[in-house]
């Protein structure tokens, strides 16, 4: 039996309370994945992250040490991979105007693994954050509500969240497909290359060489 789903709103993951999610948290001073973000690939130890401003993304994916945009993005304690802090203010002050977040609050924000072939990216959506507050702290970003608290700290969520569960199910999966067609051709480290032939290198030193001969004359 086939059930439409175009109607149905897709409960935020946001709104729940897990240990084991995929994410990235901001602060002013540094970035950190979470231990259960590295951990699905432990055998990666440099990233590349990349950014999308027109759509308020962010994307990260694997490379080479060699690499000259190469993040180390984990530790290794005890045997287990761990998020490292991941220094960097002029990137991440950048960020914070690009995006519009308070320079007073820590954004966190959940990945999406999307795979394809041998490669792999985490997409990270700078539009649906959550803001880690101290819990004795009075001070909520505009246009968010206390939304979970904990011992020593809460998360504010975007105020238009209060009115719905989420995305409806069909514009969410619009966007999925559109992602998933997009990033790798946008983020291919390793594009097509079409070299010149042999046959049209020496037709083009031929044609120099006859313009040169000739403003010689």
């Amino acid at each position: 039996m086939n059930f439409d789903l175009r109607d149905f709103e897709v409960a935020r993951a946001q709104f729940f309370t897990s240990a084991n999610i995929v994410s990235v948290t901001f602060t002013r001073k540094y970035l950190r994945f979470s231990n259960c973000c590295v951990r699905r690939f432990a055998d990666v130890k440099y990233i590349e992250l990349l950014v999308q401003p027109d759509e308020n993304r962010f994307a990260v994916r694997a490379c080479l040490e060699t690499d000259k945009n190469a993040i180390r993005w984990l530790s290794h304690c005890d045997g287990k991979a761990h998020g490292r802090a991941i220094s960097g203010s002029a990137f991440i002050g950048t960020l914070y105007e690009l995006f519009g977040w308070e320079a007073a609050f820590n954004y966190r924000f959940r990945g999406e693994i999307i795979h394809h072939d041998n490669d792999w990216v985490i997409l990270f959506n700078a539009n649906e954050p959550e803001v880690m507050i101290r819990r004795d702290s009075d001070n909520i970003p505009q246009d968010f509500y206390l939304s979970k608290y904990g011992k020593l700290r809460c998360i504010a969520l975007p105020s238009e969240w209060q009115n719905s569960f989420g995305e409806q199910y069909r514009e969410l999966s619009g966007q999925t497909e559109f992602f998933i067609g997009n990033t790798f051709a946008e983020y291919n480290k390793y594009p097509d290359i079409n070299p010149t032939s042999h046959e049209a290198i020496g037709e083009n030193i031929e044609q120099l060489l006859g313009e040169f001969n000739h403003d010689n004359i």
